[in-house]
């Protein structure tokens, strides 16, 4: 079986196709969401890009804290989206 996104009245819709079958397996906002879907039925976890990136800057955010640093959890989790942002624009030419 396999799996291919197809953009229909603006959607982003995942096919699931196989011997003998042919069938929308769901749809999505954005393609990003689309493939992150087709990554989780592979045996993945689901996650996009972007939460990918953010994950890791907060890793490395928080590692890197210290007792006296005076960061909350909205601080942080702020930082790590726009961290990630920054990374899927400098890969995509536009940073």
């Amino acid at each position: 079986m396999s799996y291919y996104i197809d953009k229909d009245s603006g959607e982003f819709v995942v096919w699931h196709s196989g011997p003998h079958i042919h069938y929308i397996q769901s749809k999505h906002a954005t393609f990003e969401l689309a493939q992150a879907h087709i990554h989780y039925l592979n045996g993945g976890d689901g996650l996009t890009k972007r939460e990918r990136f953010a994950m890791a800057a907060m890793q490395g955010i928080q590692a890197s804290l210290s007792s006296s640093d005076n960061m909350t959890v909205g601080n942080i989790t702020d930082l790590s989206i726009k961290q990630a942002d920054s990374l899927i624009k400098g890969l995509e030419g536009e940073g």
